[in-house]
């Protein structure tokens, strides 16, 4: 008795130091690592947008809810990288909390800490507990959802009370929601609990089990009714909201802009360059036909213009006729040559003179050719009464099955509403934006080579973490996945042959959720053209196989002493390398994902210190870098409110102070400052450059 209360002391204790070891260790990654692309991207154009650059779904960088979360915090602590990433710190103790919470469902002791560190030691997933990232949080209320779940399918092989069946069920579908809201992934997995759900109480009804009829009348008395409402209006919200910053609502939000030169002869046409600028600064090409250059044939966004005229055919240029729509806007040979003052190069950006009405929303601001709030309002109405409309056939079509369901007494009213008011409310909230970034082609993150390629591969891959202990070894792992099935097979076939299946119900989530989100992304693939998850895309499949793990273990366990024995041997045996991994990958500078990103800050330094060598000092340096460099750069640029630090992209061909470059450089023309080794990047100078 006394060894066995020291142990249910020491447990708990040995867990709480775990926690503490791997909270600090994020919490060193959070002050440390530089921001990534992605997170300074979010920064940039969501976080700095404004508010309604929350709703913002044309790329999809957004995930809504770490976004809304880094919003509020930076609003409230200011903008660093702690309070940036805060969030996803705060759901790793979420993780930590609800991983053992659910892991104690299933072992005890010594099988229950090394499940623990098991779930807590691949450095892949822990890279996303330190990054402004919504698959952190993900993760986090993955946990919650699936412990609540636990709870749910225990008490339904226990015959336990309805009321608490239904909290759990609640709480577990609503914790599975909010994960979908972090990352649209999750998806698969809310519909995989979905399916588990229907199934368990669907088969219940048969052995005395009623599908939770509590309430004969109907959902009148669901308890969550009035939130239920609540979240159907902020669902409406939140769409007119998101419908607000579709860049594609419409082919009329914006007006064509044309271009006619007066006086340019037909020859010097071709030497001219007209284009546009979209909201990036980013060159629109224009079409020439007829004298006459045309800009965003279906009325693309247009922020400004970029002309180039050689000094030789300047002279004969009378002048220029900018068409916006119907308004014309000249200007003369004089003003002409006054705004080039020398140059070939003229641009118009941001001139009030030569645009349209602008709007009042962040988003279509800096349009030139914007057409006006009242038929952007107008086109909002539109979409959302076709939003609307779509809604309402889709809670008519869900009452009616629910009636069939009860006619014929495959579920009870509470037990089917219980499923299907959550789901409609998710459904309100995430199908639009799921269907723009389907439009915007932004859902390109993944492999058409099949599960095993483009999934399985990329995972085991990340998990290593660019570490080579064999040649084989994403074999070795495959083989571990194949033992864990095959243990699990034979308990779950001992349990059915002594008929005590049912209540070994909750240890078939995990491999049931599994199975079935596979098959969703299998299934969607075919009928959709869907790409296969990914990497980041696709992180929620290592915890569940990390539990799975546990859990096929520990059920193979149960059948006897040999086999308990042996399944704690191998367990051991894991984890202890899990943790050696970890304690060979652990860093606190760089991230698999974002490796290229890894030296920001210290590049920040370095040009620093380079400033003030220089003798004059100089007031700025113009830093070239390419594009996935950019916005890290300028997100300290503004963190910091470094004045002296100009951060250009050396696509456009400008002349800089310095260079930071991934690939090799021309000593002919540059001279190596820095290499940098955790990335191979370069930092270089002209070589004339004194």
């Amino acid at each position: 008795m006394r060894s066995s209360r020291t142990a249910d002391v020491s447990t708990p204790a040995v867990v709480a130091a775990l926690s503490l070891v791997f909270i600090s260790y994020e919490v060193a990654r959070v002050l440390r690592v530089s921001i990534t692309f992605d997170e300074a991207a979010t920064f940039l154009v969501y976080i700095k947008g404004g508010f309604l650059a929350l709703f913002n779904f044309n790329e999809a960088n957004n995930h809504f809810l770490n976004t809304v979360l880094a919003k509020i915090f930076t609003m409230i602590g200011g903008n660093h990288d702690f309070v940036l990433r805060l969030p996803n710190l705060l759901g790793y103790a979420i993780y930590l909390a609800f991983a053992w919470l659910l892991l104690k469902r299933f072992v005890r002791g010594t099988a229950a800490v090394l499940g623990f560190v098991l779930l807590n030691t691949n450095p892949y997933v822990l890279d996303f507990f330190s990054l402004c990232r919504g698959y952190g949080l993900s993760l986090a209320f993955l946990m919650a959802s699936l412990y609540f779940f636990t709870l749910f399918l225990s008490r339904s092989s226990e015959q336990g009370s309805e009321a608490d069946r239904l909290r759990s069920l609640t709480r577990g579908l609503g914790m599975a929601g909010v994960a979908v809201l972090c990352n649209f992934a999750l998806l698969d997995v809310y519909c995989s609990l979905l399916v588990v759900a229907a199934l368990v109480l669907i088969l219940g009804r048969g052995k005395g089990r009623d599908g939770l009829q509590i309430d004969p009348a109907g959902p009148s008395r669901f308890p969550g009714r009035k939130a239920v409402v609540g979240l159907i209006f902020l669902a409406a919200v939140f769409n007119m909201l998101v419908i607000s910053q579709d860049l594609e609502l419409s082919d009329s939000l914006f007006e064509p802009v044309k271009i006619r030169i007066p006086g340019l002869a037909l020859a010097d046409a071709g030497r001219i360059v007209v284009n546009g600028l979209d909201e990036k600064k980013a060159e629109i090409p224009s079409l020439f036909k007829n004298d006459e250059w045309t800009i965003g044939g279906k009325t693309e966004f247009v922020a400004g213009l970029h002309f180039e005229i050689p000094a030789d055919a300047l002279h004969a240029v009378q002048g220029l006729e900018i068409h916006i729509g119907s308004r014309t806007f000249p200007i003369t040979s004089q003003d002409l040559r006054a705004r080039l003052n020398g140059r070939k190069n003229l641009i118009f950006n941001g001139d009030e003179m030569i645009s349209l009405k602008r709007s009042v929303l962040p988003l279509f601001k800096p349009a030139i050719n914007w057409k006006g709030d009242a038929n952007h309002l107008r086109l909002i109405a539109l979409r959302f009464m076709l939003l609307a409309a779509v809604f309402a056939l889709a809670v008519l079509f869900v009452y009616g099955a629910g009636r069939f369901c009860v006619r014929l007494k495959i579920l009870g009213r509470e037990a089917y509403w219980r499923l299907a008011l959550p789901t409609l409310v998710l459904g309100g909230l995430v199908a639009y934006p799921l269907f723009l970034l389907k439009e915007e082609g932004s859902l390109y993150w993944g492999g058409n080579q099949g599960l095993i390629h483009d999934t399985w591969t990329t995972l085991v891959d990340s998990s290593f973490y660019g570490t080579l202990y064999s040649s084989r070894q994403n074999l070795w792992v495959g083989l571990v996945g194949m033992v864990a099935t095959v243990l699990f097979a034979w308990a779950m076939a001992a349990h059915a042959r002594k008929k005590t299946l049912a209540t070994h119900l909750p240890e078939a989530l995990i491999p049931a959720v599994i199975v079935l989100a596979v098959l969703a992304m299998i299934l969607q693939n075919i009928l959709f053209n869907t790409l296969f998850l990914i990497g980041r895309t696709a992180l929620f499949f290592i915890p569940l196989s990390a539990l799975f793990l546990v859990i096929s273990l520990s059920s193979f366990g149960k059948l006897s002493r040999t086999a308990k024995g042996v399944s704690l041997s191998l367990l051991v045996v894991i984890t202890l390398f899990s943790a050696y991994h970890f304690f060979r990958t652990a860093n606190t500078a760089i991230t698999v994902e974002w490796r290229f990103n890894a030296d920001t800050k210290q590049v920040i330094s370095d040009l620093e210190h380079l400033k003030n060598e220089r003798t004059p000092r100089p007031k700025t340096i113009r830093l070239g870098v390419d594009w996935i460099f950019f916005p890290p750069f300028v997100y300290y640029q503004k963190q910091a409110d470094l004045a002296w630090l100009d951060v250009r992209s050396y696509a456009k061909r400008e002349k800089n102070d310095v260079y930071y470059l991934e690939r090799a450089f021309n000593p002919d023309l540059m001279v190596l400052i820095k290499s940098y080794p955790a990335t191979g990047n370069i930092l270089v100078r002209p070589k004339n450059d004194e």
